[in-house]
């Protein structure tokens, strides 16, 4: 029957091949940066692909919706971390599909580091100088914040891999007192450090006290002032008193 048909020259059609899917290889990101996806790899052997369909699921089973769901090339951002499947489905002018499947592996980003520094005992109005030293973790800096007793003192902008912000404080009143600094970085990362600064009355202080100077030694002998730690006071000394 088929001899007779191909004499007659009646064309035979032959079955359509389904398209080859391709998602691309499977990526390495860290939590928060933007994931590109190309489904261009696709072919189909006997014609066109016509149509992409991307799903994405989360590492906790949720789905998520792609940029462009039908395009060919698509982005979403990870917001957790864990592994994360991003399927396309392609179509064929013949309607027929198939899907390929990469896997994105999603990394927690290393966040800043800040650490704050300055004398740890002063005298009621005195100023001193504290120091903030922040370091990038995976993304640049963004800002710098100091607190003071957990009110807002002021905010700084910062950059690059690293910082070094200083400011002058005064207390108006004895007793404890925190300093804090907050770093957070472009991608919103943030790190906190605190010292706590004790502060006096002149009277209180032994030795002649006198103001400002560095802040060191104020306390020395002073054993049981204000409730300052002996650990700042014991024995007399200026020792492990001026820098916290």
């Amino acid at each position: 029957m088929l001899v007779a048909l191909a004499v007659l020259g009646v064309g035979v059609a032959s079955a359509n091949t389904a398209p080859l899917a391709d998602a691309g290889l499977d990526q390495h990101v860290e939590e928060n940066t933007t994931v590109y996806l190309d489904a261009g790899g696709s072919t189909d052997p006997d014609g066109n692909v016509t149509g992409y369909e991307w799903t994405i699921t989360a590492p906790n089973g949720t789905d998520l919706t792609p940029d462009c769901p039908t395009c060919e090339r698509t982005e979403f951002v990870p917001h957790q971390t864990g592994q994360y499947n991003a399927t396309v489905e392609v179509t064929d002018d013949d309607g027929a599909t198939r899907e390929d499947t990469l896997y994105v592996h999603v990394e927690e980003a290393q966040p800043p580091s800040v650490a704050v520094s300055g004398p740890a005992a002063i005298l009621v109005g005195d100023t001193q100088s504290y120091t903030a030293d922040a370091t990038a973790g995976d993304d640049d800096l963004s800002t710098v914040t100091w607190r003071v007793d957990g009110s807002h003192r002021e905010h700084v902008a910062a950059g690059g891999d690293a910082e070094t912000v200083t400011r002058d404080f005064s207390f108006g009143e004895e007793g404890a007192h925190t300093i804090t600094a907050v770093v957070i970085d472009d991608s919103g990362k943030r790190e906190t450090d605190a010292m706590t600064v004790y502060v006096v009355e002149p009277s209180e202080v032994g030795g002649g006290g006198g103001g400002g100077g560095g802040g060191g030694g104020v306390l020395g002998g002073q054993e049981g002032v204000s409730g300052i730690p002996d650990s700042l006071t014991a024995g007399g000394t200026n020792d492990g008193i001026s820098q916290y």
